[in-house]
């Protein structure tokens, strides 16, 4: 993944109890993004994107939730 990617976050599974407090349900976000910013933390990778309700920063950890749909050249 790198600055410029597209980015898509999936959508949560259905909850029987009240809504997800997840940042892109609490917002009603259409979940995709542009990745602009790489760097490290320590030894861990983080990137930040920007989505339609704001920043949102992942990590190497997370990163198998962030599927990315259209790559910068």
């Amino acid at each position: 993944m790198k600055i410029g990617d597209l980015i898509r976050v999936p959508s949560c599974p259905p909850r029987e109890m009240g809504s997800c407090p997840c940042f892109f349900c609490a917002h009603n976000s259409k979940r995709i993004g542009v990745v602009y910013n790489a760097s490290y933390i320590g030894s861990i990778k983080t990137w930040e994107a920007n989505f339609d309700i704001g920043k949102w920063t992942f990590n190497e950890h997370n990163i198998n939730k962030v599927e990315v749909i259209n790559e910068s050249r």
